[in-house]
């Protein structure tokens, strides 16, 4: 297989992207392409939702070591992320450069997935060793597969809206898995293995492994990359490293869902916490997930609406201030209050669901603003850099959860303090509020807005057909 390096001269910006397929996309193939993100989701919906309780209540493992781990494998990962963002550039076979990484990934994601909710008989420093072993595991087959997966948007279409489309299929997916898992989880267990919460955990991941196999199947088979280098891409790093950070559009729409990302994350690790001591029901944990995932799957329909009358970022916006507004309004009702935790609730799922959509509808609008400025494609090094601010929001939502427990005398299986569940409220409401102000600073500097995106793409166009001549 030929390797070659592309030009890189701003002046002569030939590019090697060829479409071989315009208009819309099907039905169906954004529905194969949803399917992907559905799979993925039985794994990353139970880590961003079950970990914490699961390595805290179920495993034993004391909280400050949890969110240790958490920042410490989750920001090595995220150069991980990075390393597969250059193999993808590299990469090049007949089922293309992205979805192969789906088709030899999925069954070492399944075992692996398996393993991390496993507890061993160990004692607590032989579970703390398993604990990171499988936990770097689980998280580098997510990097093997979800770097190659979000690029695969790029490669299936140029056209901006389709693109919101097909981020919109794709986060439906999302939430699919994840109400299954944050619904099934609990309900699974109390069933069959009510007495038994480890066995009850590992069993449920190999059931959800099946559903997940046959949905990274039908991901790859329905899909097609239109729009890709033609040939395998190598450039130094030096220039690579020099093409990310002068991406400034990249570079906020990563800090951008780096902060969303992060306060999702804590509001879904905490929701258990939140329910099951400072509301006293664990009854109703089920149904609480139902109004959290369903409220965002309601918002994640609602951005491409969105996004044909107001600019992306404003959009983004809007979501964020959702997630400010139900924060501070939940943090000050009462524990007992149900119609007001239930409300606000869903004004915080619904809007707050808005934002995940268009800012992965966004992030392939950076992948032409790089081949636009530098000349050459390499949607691995985009979505590489990408990823590696999500597992960098993670791995801070992970930290500051369990540290933050740990400080406010959080213990496991007890009647909690005033100020454990003081601890729990504020990670749960205010943490995620005051990072989303954050994001609605960033988003107001993000200048890759409709017009500008349509002059690159013109200008690509005028490249490719001058130099096809």
């Amino acid at each position: 297989m030929m390797e070659r390096t592309l030009v890189t001269n701003p002046d002569y910006t030939l590019t090697a992207a060829k479409e071989t397929s315009k208009g819309k996309l099907g039905i169906w193939e954004k529905a194969a392409y949803g399917s992907g993100d559905l799979a993925i989701n039985f794994y990353w919906s139970t880590v961003m939702t079950y970990m914490l309780f699961f390595y805290t209540d179920v495993a034993k493992i004391p909280a400050a070591i949890v969110g240790t781990m958490f920042l410490i494998v989750r920001i090595l990962d995220g150069f991980v992320d990075l390393g597969m963002g250059v193999v993808i550039d590299r990469t090049q076979t007949r089922w293309g450069k992205l979805r192969p990484f789906i088709l030899f990934g999925a069954l070492p994601m399944a075992v692996i997935g398996v393993l991390c909710f496993t507890v061993p008989d160990f004692g607590l420093s032989g579970k703390i060793i398993y604990a990171y072993i499988t936990y770097i595991g689980i998280m580098v087959m997510m990097s093997f597969i979800g770097t190659p997966y979000g690029a695969l948007t790029s490669a299936m279409t140029q056209d901006p809206l389709e693109r919101v489309s097909l981020s919109s299929y794709r986060i439906v997916g999302s939430m699919i898995g994840g109400i299954i898992v944050s619904v099934m989880t609990p309900i699974i267990i109390d069933h069959f293995w009510p007495q038994d919460l480890s066995s009850g955990y590992r069993n449920t991941l190999m059931i959800y492994s099946v559903f997940a196999l046959i949905f990274y199947m039908i991901c790859f088979a329905g899909t097609k990359e239109r729009v890709s280098a033609q040939e395998a891409v190598k450039i130094p790093l030096k220039k690579s490293l020099h093409m990310l950070f002068t991406n400034r559009p990249l570079m906020l729409i990563t800090f951008i869902y780096l902060v969303f990302q992060a306060a999702y994350g804590i509001k879904a690790s905490v929701s258990i916490y939140y329910v099951t001591y400072n509301m006293s029901r664990t009854d109703f944990l089920s149904i609480f997930m139902m109004l959290v995932f369903g409220g965002n799957l309601l918002g994640t329909l609602l951005a491409p609406l969105l996004t044909k009358w107001f600019e992306k970022k404003y959009v983004i916006m809007i979501g964020m201030a959702g997630t400010v507004l139900s924060g501070i309004g939940l943090y000050l009702t009462d524990y007992t209050n149900l119609p007001m935790i239930i409300l606000w609730t869903l004004v915080g799922s619904i809007i707050g669901g808005i934002p995940a959509a268009v800012i992965w509808g966004a992030l392939p609008d950076t992948v032409e603003y790089s081949e636009w400025k530098h000349g050459v494609r390499t949607e691995g090094l985009v979505y590489g850099i990408f990823s590696f601010g999500q597992k960098l929001s993670i791995a801070i939502s992970g930290a500051l959860s369990g540290y933050i427990l740990q400080i406010s005398g959080y213990v496991p299986d007890t009647v909690q303090t005033p100020t454990a569940l003081t601890g729990i409220a504020g990670l749960f409401c205010l943490l995620p509020a005051g990072l989303c102000v954050l994001g609605i600073i960033a988003s107001l500097f993000y200048n890759l807005d409709s017009k500008l995106f349509a002059t690159i793409i013109g200008d690509l166009k005028k490249k490719q057909a001058a130099s096809s001549k």
